[in-house]
């Protein structure tokens, strides 16, 4: 565990500690950029399927920062499916099998489920910045991907995320190109409002930002 450096659970009981969430209207991570030009590119071949392009050859180097998510009874709860080593930085243990709702207490759960059914509904991705800090004083900044996807049946919506910490090494530079949003992912961006949590819940600042032109 150590190799995974600061751990969520080492500060999150601490006096002080404070995690803000906003939506981003692009990833500025190398990493994330990456998997979403990845998952563009599929996208336009038919669709990114699960079991068929993760795990890939082309997503090894990112493998460990991914989780795939299968809404159950609906989308009314989701479980964590294919969980890498970046998440057990988050959660301090494997997720894998996992419901969202075992977790995250009640108003975290329903906050981050709701997340995922907007996705879900619009099959738009949605980039989060997040930062922890103790004291004001910062303790990790990351940044969240999330995609819908389908499962390996080719029909069944689910949803693929990445999690990238900024004091990891990226494994992609700068080179990696992300195609321009289209109006309808800009909307999407708007729709959501900016979130912060304090001491473990999750409280909605509905001030948004301008959407860009």
């Amino acid at each position: 565990m150590q190799a995974l450096g600061l751990v969520w659970s080492d500060v999150n009981d601490a006096i002080g500690f404070q995690e803000t969430i906003t939506v981003m209207r692009e990833a500025s991570h190398f990493d994330a950029r990456y998997l979403i030009e990845v998952w563009q590119k599929w996208c336009a071949d038919g669709g990114f399927v699960i079991g068929r392009h993760v795990p890939s050859r082309e997503l090894a180097a990112v493998m460990s920062h991914l989780v795939v998510y299968e809404p159950l009874d609906g989308g009314a709860d989701f479980r964590a499916r294919l969980a890498g080593a970046a998440l057990m930085r988050r959660f301090g243990r494997d997720i894998s099998g996992s419901r969202l709702s075992e977790l995250f207490a009640q108003e975290a759960f329903a906050a981050r489920r709701d997340d995922l059914q907007m996705i879900l509904r619009l099959q738009t991705p949605c980039v989060l910045e997040g930062r922890v800090t103790v004291d004001n004083y910062p303790m990790l900044h990351f940044e969240i991907v999330a995609l819908p996807v389908l499962a390996p049946d080719e029909k069944t919506p689910w949803i693929l995320a990445g999690l990238f910490y900024h004091d990891w090494p990226a494994h992609f530079g700068p080179a990696m190109p992300v195609p321009r949003k289209s109006l309808r992912r800009r909307l999407f961006a708007g729709l959501l409002p900016r979130v912060v949590v304090r001491d473990g819940v999750r409280a909605r600042d509905f001030a948004r930002p301008p959407l860009s032109a």
